[in-house]
């Protein structure tokens, strides 16, 4: 509020000495223009806040702005980052799935291990696969999805 009352005084400042100009002034063929100048004078006196502020207010809306575009990129690289998880999580279960599938073998759980490199790729590092008794032993199982997954696979075989 201290900045509004400031910036009043100052136009009723301008005003007053617009006026007091304005009645000092001779009359006749310069009248005219002392009325163009003391007009431009309380112009300025009511604009000059302004102009002073606009600066700020754009340095302001500035790091506004650069701050919110930030937290979207975060977001939306996260976002991304957990449908890329989601697909590749869906994929690799659905490859294990069918071909446990092709050897007659019910497959009871897949579970994916993803780290995040320093240049935030995502890289699977195991694949973690249960599944029901097996007629083929699981260091079996393990070459076999190794070799169609191209990935390190761990097999447990659940008794039930």
């Amino acid at each position: 509020m201290g900045g509004f009352q400031t910036w009043a005084v100052g136009v009723c400042f301008t005003v007053i000495a617009a006026s007091v100009l304005q009645y000092l002034s001779p009359n006749g063929a310069m009248e005219r223009v002392m009325k163009l100048v003391l007009g431009a004078f309380v112009l300025y006196g009511i604009l000059m806040p302004l102009i002073v502020l606009l600066p700020q207010i754009s340095n302001e809306f500035d790091t506004y702005m650069d701050t919110a575009q930030t937290n979207q990129t975060i977001d939306f690289s996260d976002t991304v980052n957990r449908q890329i998880y989601t697909a590749a999580n869906n994929s690799i279960q659905n490859v294990v799935t069918v071909e446990l599938s092709k050897k007659s073998i019910d497959c009871k759980n897949v579970e994916i291990i993803m780290d995040t490199n320093e240049d935030d790729s995502i890289s699977i590092s195991k694949v973690l696969v249960t599944v029901s008794r097996a007629d083929v032993s699981p260091e079996v199982l393990e070459q076999y999805l190794d070799g169609v997954l191209g990935l390190k696979t761990e097999v447990t075989v659940h008794g039930g």
